[in-house]
């Protein structure tokens, strides 16, 4: 097993920037790819005249008779953005911080590998680094790809998503439950659709937590005094957003994507070829909700509030970490089943990866 030392950590953070290319990133060039050049102009009107005069959303003369600045858009990001420009030039700060959302999302996911809370994992490294880097989708968000393509504050609510629920479930901080609240919160500052997926698992597990009443009252008021101000401006002018719904999906290939369909296959396979008790002891619950509630949600969701392609993120992080956790519970029990018995199951997979690539 590898050491938990300063020089490895080192070395994984490297290999993750050497894939975030961080030469581009420091280049005074802008990124105009997919919804990325969209979100250059608000971000620009919001670090040059929100940000200093302290306000979260105003108005901009940039479009015949002008239209509304993060009122309906979430201000984490270019708050970040603002903050980066005292050091940074605009492009290079805009560009560090979609880097930020990309090496949060890997940490997040890590952290929530964990086997205790002060050791780190780089099993939950690798899993980080594998949900970032699948590229059967550009734009739903959560991976490189779309990130890139301008769904960085879909990753930032992600991460800060997973933050939350380790914070909640696993550390032994004195204030985890206010921190947890802390970045349930930023999360809603960083998108609205992470949230919404991730609020049912927090609230169970935030009442069912054995904190006494009087910190979870603290708790419960740090996540509204990060989330009122924009959440009410938010839902008091609902009226005037457009209607964002697209044809939804209705195949089970249009969730299940080729890259994941491995560790869908491999995950059942686990399941079947394992006993109950081993499964509920490798599976932390929060991975099977993320699976069920994408199942749920793209195939029986309201069409009218949300497109569910926005969906299949959730259930490629569902799927991955499900099928790491059980692999990594108990790999030498795996191998003896697959030799023993299941040689189809070697050949499948086999073949998926080799369709992968075609």
């Amino acid at each position: 097993m590898l050491k938990n030392n300063l020089f490895i950590k080192i070395a994984l953070g490297s290999l993750l920037l050497i894939f975030l290319r961080l030469e581009l990133v420091f280049s005074d060039l802008l990124p105009t790819g997919g919804d990325m050049g969209a979100h250059i102009v608000p971000t620009k009107f919001f670090v040059t005249e929100l940000f200093n005069n302290f306000k979260l959303s105003g108005w901009s003369q940039d479009w015949f008779a002008g239209y509304p600045v993060y009122y309906f858009y979430f201000p984490l990001p270019p708050i970040i953005t603002s903050l980066l420009s005292f050091l940074f030039p605009f492009s290079i700060s805009f560009k560090t911080m979609v880097l930020i959302s990309q090496v949060l999302l890997v940490i997040s996911i890590e952290m929530l590998m964990r086997d205790n809370s002060k050791e780190f994992s780089f099993y939950g490294f690798g899993v980080g680094l594998l949900y970032l880097l699948t590229e059967s989708f550009t734009i739903f968000g959560g991976n490189l790809a779309s990130s890139l393509a301008g769904q960085y504050s879909f990753t930032y609510s992600i991460a800060f998503a997973n933050f939350s629920i380790y914070y909640l479930l696993k550390s032994n901080h004195r204030y985890s439950m206010e921190i947890a609240s802390l970045l349930i919160g930023l999360s809603v500052l960083s998108h609205l659709i992470p949230f919404m997926i991730y609020l049912p698992i927090f609230t169970y597990h935030f009442i069912k937590s054995d904190a006494k009443i009087n910190i979870k009252i603290s708790a419960f008021l740090f996540f509204l005094f990060i989330a009122m101000r924009f959440s009410i401006s938010l839902f008091l002018n609902l009226e005037f957003t457009t209607n964002m719904t697209y044809t939804p999906y209705t195949q089970l290939s249009d969730l299940v994507k080729s890259d994941i369909l491995p560790f869908v296959i491999g995950a059942i396979i686990y399941v079947i070829s394992s006993s109950s008790r081993t499964i509920l002891k490798a599976v932390a619950g929060f991975e099977l909700y993320l699976v069920a509630i994408a199942i749920f949600l793209f195939f029986y969701g309201p069409e009218s509030a949300l497109w569910n392609g926005r969906i299949v993120p959730f259930f490629n992080l569902g799927i991955i970490i499900l099928f790491f956790n059980l692999l990594h519970f108990d790999i030498k029990n795996l191998t003896k089943k697959i030799q023993g018995k299941y040689p189809l199951i070697i050949f499948i997979l086999s073949i998926n990866y080799y369709l992968m690539y075609l």
